[in-house]
């Protein structure tokens, strides 16, 4: 999980989302608006890198998740809240871990401010 404050007071920090790879890859999202739920279905697919922005802060931050070995479904979540845009990374979903079995998993923040 990656939380980042929206607002300074003067403009968005955090105004825009977008997966870098997957089915839905450079679609960007306005995340401005928090009654906007479009980035929920565009970001939440099958993702592992993915980009959250400023227009005017010059902020940024791009989140890589790996995980080994490769499970279906893994995906980020953006939640829209007043006080920040927070993202959340799933691994998998309708797993059932059994004994023995080993996942290795690794994550990867870069930051731009400019």
């Amino acid at each position: 999980m990656i939380p980042v404050k929206r607002d300074s007071g003067e403009y968005h920090i955090t105004d825009r989302a977008m997966a870098l790879d997957g089915p839905n890859k450079d679609v960007i999202c306005n995340v401005s608006d928090i009654s906007s739920k479009t980035v929920i279905s565009q970001l939440n697919e099958d993702t592992s890198r993915v980009k959250l922005w400023g227009e005017k802060s010059g902020f940024s931050v791009e989140v890589t998740h790996l995980l080994s070995p490769y499970l279906p479904r893994k995906h980020f979540y953006l939640k829209i809240r007043p006080w920040d845009n927070k993202y959340y990374f799933r691994c998998c979903s309708r797993i059932t871990a059994q004994k023995g079995d080993l996942w290795r998993s690794c994550t990867y923040y870069e930051f731009d401010i400019k």
